[in-house]
């Protein structure tokens, strides 16, 4: 990362570019030592490219600090929209987002409460997803441990996907909504006018890795959906 912040549980790999859009997607914990408040912020280089520019973990954090994190990042990031899971303690944070601190850059998908509830449909499309913008090479991915966090990403049970057995799926999971909020219809990606335009996207961005490759012995996971 070019730094860290929030004592070294943000990493920065680009700093917020004025007028080019960005977006997140958020995990929340209830900050006892085990699973970690995750989010990840995605610039949209164009329509078919996404990049991960900041990426933030910690697991003892308690969910109205998390908020004020959550909303001073998305801020700082241009205001960007953001998915964020309501289940459970995350009910507190998206709470403590909009009635509290009044930030209204969530794109609520809960037609019963802010935010986006994580259901097993819910949760298999934006997989889907995550797995479709991986496959075709539209998403840059610079943290190694969101790519180990992914490569640990498993089936379970039919259409349920977790992180195997003592490993942490956070990342993937804030990385899964952050895909999920490019493509709700609340969010039209064919109006994105950013800024910065890239000159040529081939010269500029080499061709990411191909996480999943087929051929590797982590493919399951994405055959699975076939």
């Amino acid at each position: 990362p070019k730094r860290t912040d929030y004592g070294y549980h943000m990493k920065v790999f680009e700093d917020p570019i004025p007028g080019v859009t960005y977006v997140m997607g958020v995990d929340s914990s209830t900050g006892v030592g085990q699973d970690d408040c995750a989010f990840q912020v995605l610039k949209i280089v164009n329509k078919e490219l996404y990049e991960q520019v900041a990426v933030y973990k910690n697991n003892k954090i308690k969910p109205y600090e998390y908020a004020a994190v959550v909303a001073e990042a998305s801020e700082r990031y241009n205001n960007c929209l953001m998915v964020v899971e309501n289940n459970d303690c995350g009910r507190f944070v998206t709470e403590e987002l909009w009635y509290n601190i009044g930030c209204g850059n969530i794109l609520n998908t809960d037609g019963k409460g802010i935010g986006t509830r994580a259901t097993p449909a819910s949760k298999l499309e934006a997989c889907i997803m995550l797995r479709d913008v991986a496959n075709a090479k539209k998403l840059i991915i610079h943290d190694s441990e969101t790519i180990y966090q992914l490569s640990r990403f498993e089936q379970i049970s039919p259409n349920h996907f977790r992180g195997a057995k003592g490993c942490h799926d956070d990342l993937v999971s804030s990385l899964y909504w952050a895909i999920y909020c490019l493509k709700q219809p609340q969010f039209d990606l064919d109006a994105v006018q950013n800024a910065v335009v890239v000159k040529n996207v081939q010269d500029d961005y080499a061709p990411p890795p191909c996480l999943f490759d087929e051929s590797s012995d982590n493919s399951d996971f994405w055959k699975s959906f076939n």
